[in-house]
């Protein structure tokens, strides 16, 4: 049997064509029910797609209008039929098939709390969730083996024999389960407080997962404290 709000619907019976595939439901509607339409077909939608496990079919709501009081009204006993027909199909259709396990894929964070970078906007992945991409993703655990280490880089066409030297970071990220290479090259602006990160900080980190030669290492962004667990 579907939820929904009772204030304003009664459902009345839903006609199925199993052939086109279309399901029809019929409602009575009380007071001033338009306004809430929208939510009740998107709730009773996605129960339905639920039942149906997630086969496609066409779903249209039809409302029949009624000016009794819903205090003393009386109506007909509801004829399922035609629903326990449609969840039949419905196990007919997935008897042989196997059912796969939604895999959650985010990693519980709590207290988050900016500190340099660009901002976090996204729910943190598992690290073995992450893929090889230019995007943007966010996960988060444990930093380990901190080291800040140095490169030279061409000071530029005017100083063709001159060497500049930067500094960047490389870590190692755990979230538990798995490890995370890590690399971070700082700017003027974010140099003094990434310097105050040490090893057993916990950090939700933004960057770009991706994959130079052989190589694949995590290149942060932004940075974000918190804690793991939700």
């Amino acid at each position: 049997m579907f939820k929904y709000n009772q204030r304003f619907f009664k459902f009345e019976e839903c006609r199925y064509g199993k052939s086109q595939k279309k399901a029809l439901l019929c409602f009575v509607a009380f007071d001033n029910f338009e306004p809430e339409i929208p939510r009740h077909e998107k709730e009773v939608t996605e129960q339905l797609i639920d039942l149906l496990d997630g086969d496609k079919i066409e779903i249209e709501f039809e409302y029949i209008m009624s000016a009794i009081d819903q205090s003393k009204r009386v109506t007909k006993k509801i004829d399922m039929t035609a629903l326990e027909s449609l969840a039949s199909f419905s196990d007919n259709l997935t008897a042989n098939v196997n059912v796969v396990e939604r895999t959650d894929k985010t990693l519980p964070v709590k207290d988050v709390e900016y500190f340099l970078g660009t901002p976090i906007k996204m729910r943190p992945l598992k690290i073995k969730h992450l893929r090889i991409s230019k995007d943007f993703q966010v996960t988060a655990g444990t930093i380990n083996f901190l080291k800040k280490r140095e490169y030279q880089r061409d000071a530029g066409p005017d100083k063709p024999d001159e060497k500049i030297t930067k500094e960047y970071w490389t870590f190692m990220l755990g979230d538990g389960e798995t490890q995370l290479q890590c690399v971070f090259f700082p700017s003027e602006k974010t140099r003094a407080k990434f310097e105050k990160l040490t090893d057993r900080s916990v950090v939700a980190i933004v960057g770009v997962h991706d994959k130079r030669g052989d190589r694949v290492s995590f290149r942060v962004m932004g940075v974000s404290l918190c804690e793991l667990g939700a």
